[in-house]
């Protein structure tokens, strides 16, 4: 993995912890023809219109409620791919650490203690990192 890997996982790693979960694939939709122009409009990358693009619509109606009121999130194809390298990562540092975790949720405040606080910044994971960085 080159260091722009990892940048771009870093970002997606962002995500998750905004989030509080890993979405899968198939919660992600491309975006429509309308929604492509605003994304175009706002984006202002008109040169890579043959990337796709997708928004994150959870299936679980808590979490869409919390997206819907919030953020969009939307990942051009690319960025899709990082989900995995940050999935793998996150479950390196789970398995390293001899710990049984009870939720996805669990294993993120695990990880929390780990990543760069620019992953944590301002989600509800960022206290546990600061208890840590304490003792």
């Amino acid at each position: 993995m080159n260091i722009l890997d990892i940048f771009r996982s870093a970002e997606v790693l962002k995500i998750v912890f905004q989030l509080g979960y890993m979405p899968e694939k198939e919660e992600f939709y491309e975006l429509t023809p309308e929604q492509y122009e605003q994304y175009y409009k706002t984006e202002g990358q008109h040169d890579s219109r043959d990337q796709k693009v997708f928004m994150l619509l959870p299936h679980d109606a808590k979490k869409y409620n919390e997206i819907a009121s919030g953020d969009v999130f939307v990942v051009t194809e690319q960025e899709m791919s990082y989900f995995d390298s940050a999935k793998h990562l996150i479950e390196s540092y789970c398995k390293d650490s001899d710990t049984p975790f009870d939720s996805f949720e669990d294993k993120l405040y695990y990880v929390a203690k780990f990543v760069p606080d620019i992953c944590i910044k301002g989600t509800k994971f960022e206290k546990a990192q600061l208890i840590v960085r304490k003792s």
